[in-house]
């Protein structure tokens, strides 16, 4: 038996009540057990009473003491027209069994969505019931309070019914070209969606969508909290919510967001990813830009190093204690040009600068975050606006020492120095910076710096 529920297995007993009171109860039957056994003293549970001709479908409340009774609460059904049987002499058999008003609480809750008998600007609800593990609460119909047309675009509103009290409320939608239904507030159960236009004055059953579930009025919706046991999907998805953006701070808390998808704008240094949690959450994040993520106590990366992102790379965490600032491992980091994190060989550690705006003379200090100077480093252009036979997003691999084959000035190339924590980029103070042969022709030819964007790869 669920604790608190109306019903139990194996519950049969004998009376020998007569008149329309509450029964005494003889004892258990041989192989099963007795009332105040299975529900203890005040337990309400469903039973029937019959003596082979009339029969009783009742609710009753358990009474321990020198002598078990059994009240007869409410009446469901009866031989007697739904009344409470007048019981003569003779021996009745008691027993425990599942009215068809609690079965159809839990397989058909009632509470049909429809427009007004004449319609208007209300929801009307049938009778319904509800079950929560324990009572039967039947509600009667109902109507929404008056909703309003939108302005300027559509709307999806939500009619809901309290899952304790049953009373219908109404979570009203946001405007919109495409209207998305509401969230449904927590403590209440979906009953339909009205989709409404900036014209509509009556509501009618065209507009309406019913909504209910199966186990409706059980309670069986799970709309938050811990799950306990398994939870195996078959023939369905689970739909993550999304956050849309979070801005860049030295925490950023994960464990705190109100869905598990997000993107992080900004360009502040992230070190902790918070310790709201719960130990054992995931989320997944998109970076809209570039900023440096640390490898620290509390941010755990592959590879072990800072990671320099760009925009497009995205990534998965795990949270794996909440204590202090969180820590939370990042089990999964794919950059957006396809770039590998860690690369295998004599390179371990590597960093990609993402587009650097080119100035003439202009010098750049890029923190790398591979913590030794890097061994390698690759110089590219990338092409924003289409020249010399390239199109928009080619890159272009450089010699940064320019050698112009029209035989330009010298001044033209870039230097790097680098160090244990910087890349020391200067470019030449040329108006162009480099010289490029055309994709198509092979003809050499000035660039225009506004066209292009720098890119600086190291490794080490």
């Amino acid at each position: 038996m669920v604790a608190g529920s109306p019903l139990a297995d194996r519950v049969f007993e004998t009376t020998t009540t007569q008149g329309t009171g509450a029964l005494t109860l003889l004892g258990a039957q041989t192989g099963y057990r007795s009332f105040a056994t299975a529900f203890g003293n005040g337990g309400q549970c469903d039973a029937v009473a019959t003596d082979g001709t009339d029969w009783e479908v009742f609710k009753g409340t358990v009474t321990v003491g020198g002598s078990n009774t059994l009240s007869r609460d409410t009446v469901y059904a009866s031989s007697n027209g739904g009344a409470a049987v007048n019981w003569g002499a003779g021996t009745r058999n008691v027993f425990c069994t599942p009215s068809a008003a609690l079965l159809q609480a839990i397989l058909d809750p009632g509470f049909r969505p429809h427009a007004e008998a004449t319609p208007a600007m209300t929801v009307r609800l049938d009778a319904g019931k509800l079950f929560d593990g324990a009572t039967l609460t039947n509600v009667a119909a109902q109507s929404t309070g008056a909703i309003t047309a939108p302005v300027g675009n559509p709307r999806i509103d939500r009619v809901v019914v309290d899952r304790i009290t049953g009373a219908v409320s109404v979570i009203t939608g946001t405007p919109a070209g495409s209207p998305a239904p509401p969230a449904i507030t927590a403590g209440k159960l979906p009953v339909a969606q009205v989709l409404l236009q900036t014209s509509s004055t009556v509501i009618t059953d065209s507009m309406i969508t019913d909504e209910r579930v199966l186990g409706f009025a059980a309670g069986n919706l799970f709309t938050g909290g811990t799950l306990t046991s398994t939870l195996t999907m078959s023939g369905a998805a689970i739909n993550e919510a999304l956050v849309a953006t979070v801005a860049s701070a030295a925490t950023v808390d994960l464990g705190a967001l109100a869905g598990n998808h997000v993107h992080i704008t900004g360009t502040t240094t992230i070190t902790a990813f918070g310790g709201t949690g719960p130990v054992g959450a995931r989320r997944k994040f998109v970076f809209d830009g570039a900023l440096t993520l640390t490898n620290n106590a509390n941010i755990i990366l592959p590879g072990g190093a800072n990671i320099t992102t760009a925009a497009g790379d995205c990534g998965e965490a795990v949270c794996e204690s909440v204590a202090g600032s969180g820590i939370w491992r990042v089990e999964n980091f794919v950059k957006a040009s396809g770039q590998a994190i860690v690369l295998s060989g004599v390179f371990t550690k590597s960093y990609d600068s993402g587009d650097q705006t080119i100035t003439a003379a202009g010098a750049l200090t890029l923190a790398h975050g591979m913590g030794v100077a890097p061994k390698i480093i690759q110089h590219l252009l990338h092409c924003v606006t289409g020249e010399l036979g390239y199109s928009a997003g080619d890159f272009v691999f450089i010699n940064p020492h320019d050698t112009d084959p029209n035989g330009g000035p010298a001044s033209r190339g870039i230097a790097v120095v680098p160090d244990a924590t910087n890349l020391n980029v200067r470019f030449g103070s040329d108006t162009v910076l480099v010289d490029l042969l055309n994709k198509g022709t092979g003809t050499g030819g000035n660039i225009t710096n506004a066209n292009w964007k720098y890119v600086v790869r190291a490794y080490a």
